[in-house]
């Protein structure tokens, strides 16, 4: 595979998953490395739209080259109604398969929720 060359006004773009209020302050301090990185950190809160959640999500990560994910102790929603049997963090996980991944799984005191220790386990596996 030959390595992809992006113009000067172009830069690689990585997406960021975790449960925005579970892990706020780890994912500010991934976006402030991401960008003294020269790359572009793309993220849910960064620009709120009018669109449905997952659509928003689901696009952002269309649009990205690599996949960051960020876990803690919860699994997060799942949006029931619209059809949804898992969180949009395990969609962004299940989305983003032939992407480039850093993964971070931040050491907690408690146990994780049983979703989230099932998700790990495909992530590590």
């Amino acid at each position: 595979m030959s390595a992809q060359i992006l113009t000067p006004d172009r830069r690689i773009r990585v997406f960021l998953s975790s449960r925005i209020q579970e892990l706020a302050a780890e994912r500010h301090a991934l976006v402030r490395l991401v960008r003294k990185m020269g790359l572009t950190p793309i993220y849910f809160e960064e620009i709120p739209t009018p669109h449905p959640p997952q659509d928003q999500y689901r696009a952002y990560l269309q649009q990205s080259e690599i996949f960051l994910g960020i876990y803690g102790e919860g699994y997060g929603w799942v949006d029931t109604s619209s059809g949804m049997t898992i969180s949009g963090l395990h969609d962004e996980w299940n989305l983003s398969e032939g992407m480039p991944h850093i993964v971070f799984v931040k050491d907690i005191a408690g146990p994780r929720e049983s979703r989230l220790e099932e998700l790990l386990q495909q992530i590590g596996s």
